[in-house]
């Protein structure tokens, strides 16, 4: 569970030069409720895979769809500096 909500915003604060605090906190709800569901409804995920698994995908994919739109400039293009 800790590991799907916190993995992504944590490398994000590592790696990045201006991550997005809005991206890290949506990315920490989403992937961990993913997980959450997943578990407690105990779905089977194709190829035997973890729930953390999807709650990390889940995350990521949430992290970079919202930081590119806090980032992107009121003409729609994403700032370079």
């Amino acid at each position: 569970f800790m590991v799907s909500g916190l993995l992504v915003p944590t490398l994000a604060a590592l790696f990045m030069r201006s991550p997005s605090s809005k991206a890290a906190l949506v990315a920490m709800i989403l992937g961990g409720s993913t997980t959450t569901a997943l578990m407690i409804g105990d779905v089977a995920l194709p190829f035997g895979l973890d729930a953390n698994i999807a709650g990390i995908s889940v995350a990521a994919f949430a992290f970079g769809i919202i930081h590119t739109l806090d980032n992107s400039g009121s003409n729609g293009q994403v700032e370079t500096a």
